[in-house]
């Protein structure tokens, strides 16, 4: 059973929802488009000790069945699931799934029945054997975000056969040209990204995430994992709300928003 607890001045006793609801109770929490780019959350699991990996260095091991349903749950909430090149090697990534009842309630809200999946990858270097590019129709072509001052003409030209490429930089993806290319190119208005911690750190360092939902897995895993975003540092830190607190056995379900 989930316990969600109420946030507030008079918070309550926690109270038990039915994992049936999780999608509905994420579509319905406000997510509206800043000025001229989209909204931008960005979806991680840790570690007890802030790892974003196990030692066979997938995510996927740290959260449980109620991480992969808000996981899900986010995806259906955003016009684009963004993503780094690493991550979405290493998470071995397929295009979206089709599911009736999401479609239509993403169709109902005005949206793509399904999102788009967008890739950062400043020279295109990407494995074009992923699923990602293998599995997909017209519909759910990948989006390819590249620097247009690193990536080789012949680079280009084989990624174009499988994803729409777009320039979003010169010698490196910049994460405003980035928000601009996906909501032009892709109608966003919500853009979900999964990291990895690189392409994290970008985002906030630019002062563009406006959702940060973490799964907090009741895990130690050590090692040389990455955090959750590194890069360049932010002074003062960026202050977050904490807008929602779910709880699954031992395992806390975070949704943070940013403060402005």
């Amino acid at each position: 059973m989930i316990h969600r607890t109420a946030l507030g001045d008079s918070p309550t006793d926690d109270q038990a929802i039915a994992a049936d609801d999780v999608a509905r109770l994420i579509a319905e929490e406000s997510r509206p488009a800043p000025a001229g780019r989209p909204w931008v959350a960005i979806n991680m699991v840790t570690s007890l000790d802030g790892g974003t990996a196990t030692a066979a260095g997938v995510s996927g091991d740290l959260g449980d069945d109620v991480d992969t349903l808000v996981f899900a749950a986010l995806r259906s909430v955003a016009d684009v699931v963004l993503a780094g090149s690493a991550t979405v090697t290493a998470e071995r990534y397929r295009p979206p799934r089709a599911d009736p009842e999401r479609a239509e309630a993403r169709t109902a809200r005005g949206q793509q029945p399904m999102p788009r999946i967008a890739v950062v990858s400043n020279a295109g270097d990407i494995d074009l054997d992923l699923p990602l590019f293998t599995a997909t129709d017209r519909s759910s072509r990948p989006i390819v975000l590249v620097a247009s001052g690193r990536i080789e003409k012949s680079r280009r030209e084989r990624l174009a056969e499988v994803a729409d490429v777009h320039d979003a930089g010169d010698e490196a993806v910049d994460p405003e040209r980035a928000l601009a290319v996906l909501a032009e190119a892709a109608g966003a208005r919500i853009v979900l990204c999964e990291g990895g911690p690189t392409l994290n750190g970008l985002l906030l360092a630019a002062d563009l995430v406006d959702e940060w939902c973490l799964t907090l897995g009741p895990h130690l895993v050590g090692g040389d994992s990455a955090r959750a975003a590194h890069g360049p540092g932010i002074d003062p830190p960026s202050a977050f709300a904490l807008h929602r607190l779910w709880r699954h056995d031992d395992e806390l379900l975070l949704r943070y928003v940013r403060r402005r």
